[in-house]
């Protein structure tokens, strides 16, 4: 699938004018690939690029007292890209743009990559507004979907709610370890987890 292509899915709602805007600025666009445990960027070091992913699994992730604990997945239609900082530069846009987080391949990814500058320079790039909007709501739910959920379901509540969200052949290729760590629970939870809902027949 091309570039345009999958931005087009991801905004319905464009007006004919920023479609064809924003169709002649992707257009040459080429396919690209990194394998699996490939990384994007680090955390607290500068970055230039995002990803459109095509097909794959890239996580996001911090480390705290040397742990890595996950904040998101991101999958077939998605912008890889450390939302925290790209919000403080359309804030501070003399800041330096540092990542706030890592972005790593958990599977082989293929996708495009598209220049940051592209979505901070609102003069030169005035059709990515509604891309910049679209980017800023949906990971404002994925924060508030996995802040409620750690806050208030129990861990089989937390793994349920995970599966209805992930496509079933993504899950099964994601190491238990990340799922935890997303889950806000220990690998010996997810397993007994796990176990129950195999018990239950799910």
């Amino acid at each position: 699938m091309s570039a345009w292509a999958l931005l087009d899915a991801m905004l319905p709602q464009l007006t004919a004018d920023e479609r064809d805007m924003l169709q002649q600025r992707f257009a040459h666009l080429t396919r690209q690939t990194w394998e699996k445990g490939s990384y994007l960027c680090h955390e607290r070091q500068p970055f230039a690029q995002m990803v459109l992913i095509e097909r794959g699994l890239i996580r996001s992730f911090y480390i705290d007292d040397d742990v890595e604990v996950n904040l998101r997945f991101l999958c077939d239609g998605s912008l890889a890209v450390p939302f925290a900082a790209l919000a403080q530069a359309w804030i501070a846009p003399q800041s330096r743009l540092l990542a706030t987080e890592t972005l790593q391949c958990v599977t082989r990814v293929t996708g495009y990559v598209l220049p940051v500058h592209s979505l901070l320079d609102q003069v030169a790039f005035p059709e990515f507004e509604r891309l910049r909007t679209e980017m800023a709501a949906r990971h404002y739910v994925s924060m508030e979907q996995r802040l409620r959920m750690i806050q208030h379901q129990r861990a089989i509540e937390r793994y349920r709610k995970f599966l209805a969200w992930m496509p079933t052949p993504i899950v099964q290729d994601m190491p238990s370890f990340h799922i935890a760590s997303y889950l806000g629970i220990t690998p010996e939870v997810l397993s007994r987890v796990k176990q129950q809902l195999k018990t239950e027949g799910h």
